[in-house]
Parts: structure tokens; C-alpha cells; sequence
């Protein structure tokens, strides 16, 4: 088995977003394990198939995505990763941009070697509420 380390769990997080972004099938069926469940700050709650097409429903929407206070802690095989994620969206129209920010808990396991996404619960930030973003915050 590989040596489960900080670093790669956090490359995995960033291809995740990365894929995310990207509206990318092939990467997310990778980084998702066949258990996933997706509880967005919304309050809509998707299991792996249900996700995979929310992805699809957001292609060409997601603009930007950022992170703050990530702590990553892994335990035997898991990773727990924390923190606040800036999300910037195009609105329908593609015509302006707004942003969130969610606070966010993923949860991924090691498996064949690579870590996998299992879990992840977002909630809007208790200190943005639905406050726009300003989008000079968000960095790609």
C-alpha cells in the first residue's frame, strides 16, 4: 500500500475541484468512490450517479474556485479535509458572476492506492450568508 501522505490527499482535492470546474466526467468517475454522497450548500443531497449528472448540469457555469483554512487530517486509510471554499458562478444568462462561500467537509479513503472521495457536506458560510463575492476575492 502507498504511503498515505498530506500532500497527495491535497492533489487529490485540488483534481477534484480541478474536475469540478471542468465539468470532467473521466476524472470525477476516478476521484469518486462508488459510495459517494454530495450534501451541497443548497441542502440537496445526491448519491454518486445523482452528482455526476449535477456536474453536467452545471458545464460552463462554475467560473472560479478557491480555498481558505483547509486542515487535512488523515487517519489510517482516511483523510478528513475542513475548510472554506469561494465559489464563483456565471450567472444563467452568462452576463455577471456571483459568488458563495461554503464551509465544507470531504471525506475520502485510500483505496488501490489512490485516494477516493466519499463524502462531502457544504453549508453557506456563517460569515457571508448570501452576501455576493466580490469577485477580485476568488482566484482561479
Amino acid at each position: 500500500m502507498a504511503e498515505e501522505t498530506e500532500e497527495d490527499l491535497r492533489a487529490a482535492m485540488q483534481r477534484f475541484a480541478k474536475a469540478w470546474l471542468e465539468s470532467d466526467r473521466q476524472a470525477m468517475n476516478a476521484l469518486l468512490s462508488e459510495t459517494y454522497s454530495h450534501n451541497g450548500g443548497s441542502g440537496g443531497r445526491s448519491n454518486r450517479a445523482g452528482f455526476l449528472r449535477i456536474v453536467e448540469n452545471f458545464r460552463g457555469r462554475l467560473a472560479g474556485l478557491a480555498f481558505r483554512d483547509v486542515q487535512i487530517r488523515l487517519i489510517h486509510g482516511v483523510g478528513i479535509i475542513t475548510g472554506m471554499s469561494f465559489v464563483r458562478m456565471r450567472a444563467k444568462e452568462h452576463k455577471e458572476q456571483e459568488g458563495v462561500r461554503l464551509t465544507f467537509t470531504q471525506v475520502w479513503r485510500m483505496r488501490d492506492d489512490e485516494w477516493q472521495i466519499e463524502a462531502f457536506q457544504a453549508t453557506p458560510s456563517p460569515d457571508s450568508g448570501s452576501q455576493r463575492l466580490e469577485i477580485s476575492e476568488v482566484k482561479d
